[in-house]
């Protein structure tokens, strides 16, 4: 048998991104919005394009909340310890 008939036609229906509801699905369009969905992998015969993708800002604000918050505390830390050395 050839491989075009070994394949189902629900395998040749790829996996999608929607942009609008953030969930992938399998099918032409989105189920819950109707909007078109993102190829989340090439199709054969076309070549993978990386494209850089940036970090959203509400991550970056997290992120350097957590080091300062982790800073402060290791200061903290660092009083403490002198303070347990000279009192006992």
């Amino acid at each position: 048998m050839s491989e075009e008939r070994r394949r189902s036609p629900a395998s040749e229906v790829a996996e999608g991104w929607c942009e609008r509801c953030s969930r992938l699905a399998r099918a032409q369009r989105c189920p819950s919005c109707g909007g078109r969905l993102l190829p989340t992998s090439p199709r054969d015969g076309e070549e993978a394009t990386e494209e850089a993708v940036k970090a959203p800002w509400h991550f970056k604000v997290l992120l350097v909340g957590t080091v300062l918050y982790l800073v402060y505390r290791f200061i903290w830390f660092i009083f403490w310890l002198f303070h347990r050395a000279w009192h006992g």
